[in-house]
């Protein structure tokens, strides 16, 4: 049977120019679902930040002697360092007045253990390298950290009933109609994640992301099977 489809479709005009214009509809299909995939690497970065201390300017000269009077420390992956996601509890705009320069200050020796601590409640991101990433536009750090592994858990998650959904309405309806529909979940999932106001909304347009993508790939992968030759 498949020998009789190849030498039927040699008939026709083979590899022409139709099937060449479906293979690179089908590459590009593939290329923004390759971007999607690997998308979590980049949007989901964490980049280097600190707390946001009220009181004091965001422009700080932090040496090790500032902070020593603002942060307390803790051990990170077996390294002591200063923690991110606390500070001492002080009257900085009235003790430094937004000064930029800690190190002046004699309060500096201060005998910390006496200061109560408390959580932060913003951060400052470097971004140097990330002008903007999901965590510093919603502050995923510190205490919201756990959220992070639902994004990445949440798409795999679509993926698996996209599999299950296009699987069956690839064999019930047809490859291309299955194909046609998982594209326009994936192009309107895709732009409404863009723009999403809050982490909830980017989780749920990410998992319907997921969903279009078997539909896509598979049954894109399975239709362009069918229109090309073995060799």
């Amino acid at each position: 049977m498949v020998a009789e489809f190849e030498t039927l479709l040699e008939y026709v005009g083979g590899f022409g120019a139709w099937q060449q214009r479906l293979l690179v509809f089908m590459s590009l299909n593939m290329m923004f679902q390759g971007f999607q995939n690997l998308g979590s690497v980049f949007l989901a970065a964490t980049p280097d930040h600190w707390c946001h201390v009220p009181g004091l300017a965001d422009n700080l000269n932090w040496t090790d002697e500032a902070k020593d009077f603002v942060f307390p420390k803790e051990v990170r992956q077996g390294k002591k360092g200063y923690t991110k996601c606390y500070y001492y509890d002080r009257d900085y705009a009235d003790l430094f007045n937004y000064s930029t320069d800690l190190t002046t200050h004699s309060l500096i020796t201060a005998n910390q253990t006496a200061v109560p601590i408390v959580p932060c409640k913003d951060w400052i991101f470097d971004k140097s390298l990330y002008a903007s990433t999901i965590v510093s536009e919603w502050n995923l750090v510190c205490s919201s950290r756990w959220l992070m592994s639902s994004v990445q858990a949440t798409y795999m998650a679509g993926v698996l009933v996209g599999c299950l959904i296009f699987g069956f309405a690839s064999d019930r309806w047809g490859r291309r109609k299955a194909m046609i529909v998982a594209q326009v979940i994936f192009c309107f999932s895709s732009i409404a994640t863009a723009f999403a106001p809050h982490y909830l909304a980017f989780v749920f347009g990410r998992f319907f992301i997921a969903v279009a993508a078997p539909g896509v790939s598979g049954c894109g992968f399975c239709l362009s099977r069918c229109l090309y030759l073995q060799h």
